[in-house]
């Protein structure tokens, strides 16, 4: 229990990863459509705080702000939720952007990596992993065309990742227990061993 509540947000992120990636999977062409619509759902209601905000707060903090915001919201938001097809219009270079941040994030993990080998430092494993992972998944959203499989792609290993960051957060969780249990049993010893210099005095 107090594992969950220590890391109550990581492992719902988790869970959200893996439906992500299952829905993904399974509804490729439906998952664009629901996503531009959630999206448009939540830049309307964005937008609608701002416009009242601008006329809840004084017409000089107010000046020049929020009113612009809130509408730009609100129309944004209608166009994702009516047009949401301009989102496949997108798809190529929506998809040449993540590439770029999945292979830069790779990239980042590969300097991690060089530089614990190079300083002779230990715990490579979940940087290596998490670097052939996001290169793999780069390489993979530039060469594969075929949307479907993309999306298909893309869902396996996001779900890949999930799983992998909730056994890092397990095996984490057991090593701090280890380390506790390792003190407090040092702790006892000191504790006992107090006590026998004590009755010997």
């Amino acid at each position: 229990m107090e594992f969950l509540k220590k890391n109550a947000t990581a492992i719902a992120w988790c869970i959200v990863e893996i439906v992500l990636g299952v829905l993904l999977i399974v509804h490729s062409e439906s998952f664009i459509k629901v996503l531009a619509i959630i999206a448009g759902v939540i830049m309307i209601i964005g937008g609608v705080a701002f416009v009242v905000m601008y006329f809840v707060t004084h017409a000089r903090e107010a000046e020049g702000k929020y009113l612009f915001n809130g509408l730009t919201y609100i129309a944004l938001g209608i166009v994702l939720c009516v047009k949401y097809g301009i989102l496949y219009a997108a798809l190529d270079l929506i998809f040449v952007i993540l590439a770029i941040v999945l292979l830069m994030a790779g990239f980042e993990k590969v300097q991690e990596v060089c530089d614990k080998i190079r300083l002779k430092q230990k715990k490579l494993l979940a940087p290596l992993i998490g670097a052939i992972v996001e290169i793999v998944l780069g390489i993979l959203v530039l060469v594969l065309d075929e949307t479907k499989w993309l999306f298909i792609t893309i869902g396996i290993l996001v779900i890949v990742g999930a799983v992998y960051n909730l056994c890092v957060l397990i095996f984490l969780n057991r090593a701090s227990n280890a380390v506790k249990e390792a003190q407090d049993k040092q702790t006892n010893v000191i504790d006992v061993k107090d006590d026998d210099n004590g009755e010997n005095s």
